[in-house]
């Protein structure tokens, strides 16, 4: 894919609107999972759905430091390379409340009820089931849970 950028053409050069879209949905990922998942909570888990390279998993660990001791993030990716990279950044950073796995959306290796949020992001609109997915994600989040 390549965006229009000062006139020229090209798919190396990232513009500064998908730069500001990022971004945005970082930090909006980052209140929302601040102000409303982790409100009124003592301990908190995490399901980063489609962790990919763990960009939010790591993200949320980092902008939210003072929650290590309460927050557990599980990344699952059907990417085993992408897996292999998270465990490794994790080890390497010692973050002790970050564990990664790979598995599939559509059917989470998870007992029902088991997280108090889960972060789904760019991942949904690739499924040619995503009711399907949606109601797996529902399963695995407790009562009162939050999808992001």
């Amino acid at each position: 894919m390549s965006e229009i950028f000062l006139g020229l053409k090209d798919p190396h050069v990232l513009s500064y609107s998908r730069h500001y879209h990022y971004w945005k949905k970082r930090l909006m990922i980052g209140k929302l999972f601040k102000d409303k998942a982790m409100f009124g909570r003592a301990h908190i888990e995490v399901l980063d759905i489609g962790c990919g390279a763990g960009t939010e998993s790591f993200y949320l660990n980092s902008l939210y430091s003072d929650l290590k001791d309460k927050a557990v993030y599980t990344g699952i990716d059907l990417s085993a390379d992408n897996i292999k990279h998270c465990n490794a950044a994790k080890d390497t950073g010692g973050m002790l409340n970050m564990r990664f796995f790979t598995g599939d959306i559509a059917r989470l290796d998870f007992k029902d009820e088991v997280f108090d949020a889960a972060v789904c992001s760019e991942v949904l609109e690739h499924l040619p089931d995503q009711a399907a997915a949606i109601a797996e994600i529902r399963r695995v989040l407790k009562t009162g849970g939050m999808l992001i």
